[in-house]
């Protein structure tokens, strides 16, 4: 008898060993049709005090150097503890579908156990009035405190999760005063900040086209308290005609990154666009060094998007499909200008699929898988590094031997930059998308994505989340043990699910992970949207993580 796999209690990812495949470092040149990758230098000036937003306080340099210091003997001491499998050399292996089990919330147990240790409803997302049908949920914490944000609201958390209160969205400029959505929320642990970016958007000519944007990144020292200061990233000035879509932020241990798809209204030309700011300015809310580093979309013959990665620290990552052979990683060292990115092409034996995957579930049987989510522009690629290993996933159409939408990857050993493995997170009854992943403070994974629909004729198993690690308690490498977290009824009416999921590692108990994920249960309106925060590690950390999750952090 076959059982209903949502009772599984384990999941393991098909997994595919590959020959070792270096590619050549050098600098980024030219492109076609005499577009050229180029940095750029300026800097950004905070916008402090006046209505929502207050002057705060900074850390002094020597209490913020002092607790990176510390911060780093933390990382080095539980790096040199850690051990890895090795892969198997002997070529290719036979993947393995995946499954998800369901969770089990516990604080003690096996030191084997996956532990939930929370997953609580975000109640703010499914009211008509402040949420939104594509609820793209994103959260940091800082002990018992939250801080949530969807498509269309913001909100923090004292009690973790527990209840939530609204948290107003400033205006923006006067270019495009109104938030639009892609919002996006992390927490930096050496310097003790959250950092919230919003999109705002303005249709001039009432096409249903945005013709221009900004993007707003708040300063806020206490989750509770007041903004401490913003800053306006403004791509064109007063030409306003530039829309920065896509906007993603990430860390590195001494600066903020924020990539964005900048569409120029009126001729459609993409620049994908990665920006760097000086993070201790970032925190004294002072004018803040900057540095972009930009990619024309002549450059690979059409356009593509970036996301900075998890777990970074003295060197930046970020990756993009060349053709379905061919994955490209960048790399940004801190002492490195924006001109001194570094590209370096990886083949791939496991060819991904473009196109629109069917995905189709839930009691009203529709799809949730468009052609954006599975192509080379790149929007579901993402990715993290940790422990010599950098991963990186996406979603692909079905093909080959995989009969359903599924996620490729490709893991690349850090310290000498050849590959080390081709993952395939895959089942060939239901699909799986929308990965996100972050790196805890042993280098280990954790996973938000989804799983549901098929392309088969016939009611499946509606989109739904679930959380994975892969550690040394699975095996082979981006192997993912899950577990469902959000359980949904109906599929969107759209062809739209989100795709700003968010997994961070839990602070300070930075073994453990924080994510995000939703469902739609009885309809697919605001009021059915489930939005999910979730606590989620290892039962060996469980002393750590019982010890720091209801606490709240002295400033």
């Amino acid at each position: 008898m076959k059982l209903k796999r949502r009772w599984l209690s384990f999941s393991a990812a098909g997994l595919v060993t590959v020959a070792l495949f270096a590619g050549g470092n050098a600098p980024l040149q030219g492109a076609p049709r005499g577009e050229t990758v180029y940095p750029t230098t300026r800097s950004v000036t905070p916008v402090v005090g006046g209505g929502d937003l207050s002057s705060g306080h900074a850390l002094p340099p020597a209490v913020r150097e002092r607790k990176y210091e510390l911060l780093l003997e933390r990382r080095a001491e539980l790096a040199a503890r850690q051990t890895f499998p090795v892969p198997d050399s002997s070529g290719e292996q036979a993947g393995h579908p995946t499954e998800v089990g369901t969770a089990k919330t516990r604080v003690h147990g096996n030191v084997n156990e996956f532990v939930i240790g929370r997953n609580n409803e975000n109640t703010l997302a499914d009211d008509a009035g402040v949420g939104s049908a594509l609820a793209e949920p994103s959260a940091a914490n800082d002990g018992v405190q939250v801080f949530y944000t969807g498509n269309t609201f913001a909100s923090f958390s004292i009690n973790g999760g527990s209840t939530w209160t609204k948290v107003a969205i400033p205006a923006g400029p006067a270019s495009s005063p109104a938030p639009c959505c892609d919002q996006e929320v992390l927490y930096d642990q050496g310097r003790a900040i959250t950092l919230w970016s919003v999109l705002y958007a303005r249709d001039f000519d009432a096409d249903d086209d945005f013709d221009n944007g900004n993007i707003r990144i708040i300063v806020r020292r206490e989750i509770p308290a007041a903004n401490s200061c913003s800053y306006v990233i403004d791509p064109d000035g007063a030409n306003d005609n530039v829309l920065p879509d896509f906007p993603h932020m990430a860390v590195s241990d001494n600066f903020l990154y924020l990539a964005t798809n900048e569409i120029t209204n009126g001729t459609n030309a993409q620049v994908a666009k990665v920006r760097r700011f000086n993070l201790d300015n970032i925190t004294d809310c002072v004018t803040a060094a900057t540095q972009t580093f930009s990619f024309g979309e002549g450059v690979l013959g059409g356009p593509r998007v970036f996301r900075p990665i998890e777990g970074a620290h003295a060197t930046m990552y970020f990756g993009a499909l060349v053709n379905t052979t061919t994955f490209r990683l960048f790399r940004w060292p801190e002492t490195a200008l924006a001109g001194g990115v570094v590209a370096q092409n990886f083949t791939l034996a496991n060819a991904s699929v473009f196109g629109d995957a069917t995905c189709a579930g839930g009691t009203n049987n529709t799809d949730y898988w468009d052609d954006l989510a599975s192509d080379e522009t790149g929007f579901t690629v993402v990715g993290a590094v940790g422990a010599d290993r950098i991963t990186f996933l996406w979603d692909s159409k079905d093909g080959g031997t995989h009969t359903q939408g599924h996620i490729h990857g490709i893991v690349i050993k850090e310290s000498n930059l050849t590959k080390v493995s081709e993952p395939v997170i895959f089942n060939n009854d239901f699909c799986f998308g929308f990965p996100t992943l972050s790196t805890n403070e042993r280098g280990n994974l954790g996973l938000s994505a989804v799983f549901g629909g098929d392309k088969d004729v016939g009611t499946e198993d509606p989109p739904t989340g679930f959380v994975g690690i892969d550690d040394d308690k699975t095996t082979g490498f981006a192997n993912f043990q899950t577990v469902l977290v959000a359980a949904g009824t109906h599929g969107p009416n759209n062809l739209r699910w989100g795709d700003y999921f968010t997994v961070h590692p839990h602070e300070p108990c930075d073994l453990f992970w924080v994510a995000t994920n939703y469902a739609l249960n009885g309809g697919t309106g605001t009021a059915n949207v489930d939005a999910k925060y979730v606590e989620f590690g290892r039962g060996r950390d469980r002393r750590c993580y019982i010890g720091w999750r209801d606490e709240t952090r002295i400033p």
